[in-house]
């Protein structure tokens, strides 16, 4: 009975996301995942690719639905970022020391706020980005990170 259950469940899960192809198996480190807790068995997530310098934008040219936060450098923010497992990228600016966490709008339907960290905010505004980051904007105030393996 309780792996039926299990089974439906997963199921479901896995139809809410359909479409964002590399969220169900990132979604398992929420349950023990991240290289130390589990024995080491589970690598930890690396969002440490540099893209450029200016915000994040898609393959199409689009901007990421985002949650945002005062943190107190930028190796704060990629950690916030590795550990979400829903999070494709992060953008940080340093004048005002603001970390974004970046998801794909397929997954977030701009209800971002149900993924973001404890203390951080959203606009929920309509970005349309999908996929990881991989180019970037003209403001080069920031500089966007990809968490692409």
């Amino acid at each position: 009975m309780m792996k039926g259950i299990i089974g439906f469940s997963a199921l479901l899960f896995v139809k809410n996301v359909q479409g964002f192809s590399d969220i169900f198996p990132r979604s398992l480190q929420l349950c023990g995942g991240g290289g130390e807790d589990d024995g080491g068995t589970t690598p930890p997530r690396n969002c440490s690719s540099l893209i450029g310098q200016g915000q994040c934008q898609s393959a199409a040219d689009k901007t990421y639905d985002w949650c945002k936060n005062t943190v107190a450098d930028a190796p704060e923010c990629r950690k916030a970022a590795e550990d979400n497992a829903f999070a494709v990228g992060w953008e940080y600016y340093a004048e005002s020391r603001t970390c974004y966490i970046l998801f794909d709008d397929t997954l977030s339907e701009n209800e971002v706020l149900r993924f973001c960290p404890s203390g951080y905010a959203t606009s929920n505004s309509g970005y349309t980005g999908t996929g990881y980051p991989s180019k970037v904007g003209i403001d080069s105030r920031y500089v966007c990170y990809s968490c692409q393996d």
